[in-house]
């Protein structure tokens, strides 16, 4: 799963650090769905609608909400 990294400041450690965003990889998902002929699309639906993208941080592992 592709991952963007982003400084943000962190609640828990009180300063600015890394926090890693984990983002659905739609090019997998629609390859899958080429593939298997228009099925994958109903997991490629509810995985975009189930993924959590909200940043958590590297280093205490808090989730910015």
């Amino acid at each position: 799963m592709p991952s963007e990294q982003v400084i943000i400041y962190c609640e828990n450690c009180k300063k600015s650090q890394i926090h890693i965003k984990q983002l659905p990889n739609h090019i997998l998902h629609l390859l899958l769905t080429v593939f298997t002929f228009g099925i994958w699309v109903i997991v490629w639906f509810f995985k975009s609608l189930f993924t959590n993208t909200n940043p958590v941080c590297s280093k205490c592992g808090f989730e910015k909400k």
